[in-house]
């Protein structure tokens, strides 16, 4: 079985992404971010994206794009004690 960081199992990190997507109303991202190795939060605040990296993979509208950096922001925050 894969662990990620946390002690989550793959799917426990994947199930976790996918509410946590859904919270912020972009659960139709769920799929795209796993296939391209995004399968955690925890890697989604260790990660460093751009626009065109994001646009890349298929999450081209601007405003869902400029939410999913504040909330990754808003992770990385938590995840820095901050």
């Amino acid at each position: 079985m894969c662990v990620v960081s946390g002690g989550l199992g793959m799917d426990g990190a994947r199930e976790k992404l996918l509410e946590w997507l859904t919270g912020l109303s972009l659960s139709e991202y769920h799929a795209v971010l796993v296939e391209n190795g995004l399968h955690s939060t925890r890697l989604l605040a260790r990660t460093v994206l751009n626009a065109d990296q994001l646009s890349a993979i298929g999450i081209t509208k601007i405003g869902h794009r400029n939410r999913l950096f504040r909330a990754i922001e808003k992770l990385r925050g938590e995840e820095t004690g901050k």
